[in-house]
């Protein structure tokens, strides 16, 4: 591994950790949940520059590599819960909204899960997962 791998980890590290603090920093629920989204992305990234696991790979970047799961996995945790508050603050103010309007469907239809990011998360962490093999 050459020092512009090296480099290129340490840059990715610095943007990861800025947007996980930034995001962790937060008070606007929807600004934290794309904060948390952009930081996983940014920690998916670091995947990119560290090699598959072989015998010639070094321990540092085997421990680097779990540590960035690891926190791939807070990160993940931590925007499914941001969707299930979004989606239950939603749903009741939704609700609310509804009593008596007499159309009974009940649909909650405004409520928005952001299946296109979720579908993006997913396949970060499918590239994630596909490079620990």
């Amino acid at each position: 591994m050459g020092l512009e791998a090296i480099e290129g980890i340490a840059r990715a590290l610095d943007k990861a950790n800025a947007l996980f603090s930034s995001a962790v920093a937060e008070s606007n629920n929807s600004r934290r949940k794309v904060l948390l989204e952009e930081a996983f992305k940014a920690y998916v990234d670091i995947l990119t520059y560290i090699p598959p696991y072989k015998h010639s790979t070094t321990m540092s970047m085997v421990l680097i590599k779990r540590a960035v799961l690891e926190k791939i996995h807070v990160i993940e945790a931590m925007i499914e819960k941001e969707i299930e508050q979004s989606v239950t603050i939603t749903a009741s103010s939704n609700s609310d909204s509804h009593v008596g309007n007499g159309n009974g469907n009940g649909n909650g239809s405004s409520v928005s899960s952001g299946n296109s990011t979720s579908m993006e998360i997913e396949e970060a962490l499918t590239r994630a997962r596909l490079s620990i093999d």
